[in-house]
């Protein structure tokens, strides 16, 4: 396993990815991978280290916010996030500069590049894929689905036309922070876009159901192994036509 950092700009930021790849010379598919809302944090990290060694595919852990360290608190994390979340069009601006990043590392095959993402992140995924560049597929985990949140409306961007490739939503049945009305308004959106989709619903999961440091019910932020184990294994298979 090798890793190097990967320096790319939109709109005139700096931003930083991490490229992780496994060893070998010739391209690899490559999961691009969305921090949550306080940046890219040890917790992607770890993941895009678990993809390489036990898939066998590289990851690209990329950032949406041009900052080397996660924030602490809430309301930095707000701070960052709100923005992307009402513009949705700069939203997918970034995750773009990432992909075309990605895509032109000599050790990358850009013909099978996907992506997951966790909470922001997933929701970060999910735009990417509406914008119709060439991914084989998104999984998101625990995404924010909704177009309001503390009480603001997002500048939402219709998906392109003849979108490709396939999604798979995992969320769980007690998250506070996806309605059923979101749940529809997804399945409405990408049936309407002909897409192939997926979403599996984990019936005893909080939000953040995938992150061992999440144990704050109060707040619906919760983890659960049980689900962790099943959502992993399904992003698994999911991604078996990369290999």
């Amino acid at each position: 396993m090798k890793k190097e950092r990967v320096t790319y700009s939109c709109q005139d930021q700096e931003f930083t990815g991490e490229l992780i790849l496994p060893a070998g010379d010739k391209p690899h598919p490559v999961i691009m991978i969305a921090h949550a809302w306080k940046g890219r944090d040890a917790f992607v990290r770890s993941k895009g280290e678990e993809i390489c060694v036990n898939l066998g595919i590289g990851a690209f852990v990329l950032d949406l916010y041009g900052i080397e360290e996660p924030v602490e608190t809430d309301e930095e994390a707000t701070a960052l996030m709100m923005p992307l979340f009402i513009n949705r069009k700069l939203l997918r601006a970034r995750m773009g500069a990432a992909y075309e990043a990605l895509s032109s590392q000599p050790l990358v095959d850009a013909d099978r590049i996907g992506a997951i993402g966790f909470c922001f992140g997933g929701l970060a995924c999910l735009e990417l894929f509406k914008t119709g560049l060439p991914l084989k597929g998104v999984v998101a985990f625990h995404p924010v689905l909704g177009e309001t949140m503390m009480e603001q409306k997002a500048q939402t961007e219709p998906p392109a036309k003849g979108l490709s490739g396939s999604i798979l939503v995992l969320t769980g049945q007690l998250d506070p922070l996806v309605s059923q009305e979101d749940i529809n308004q997804f399945k409405k959106e990408m049936t309407e876009a002909d897409v192939d989709w997926q979403l599996h619903i984990y019936g005893k999961a909080y939000h953040a159901f995938t992150n061992p440091q999440a144990h704050d019910i109060d707040s619906g932020l919760v983890y659960d192994p049980i689900a962790n184990r099943r959502a992993w294994h399904a992003m698994a298979t999911f991604f078996t036509a990369l290999v």
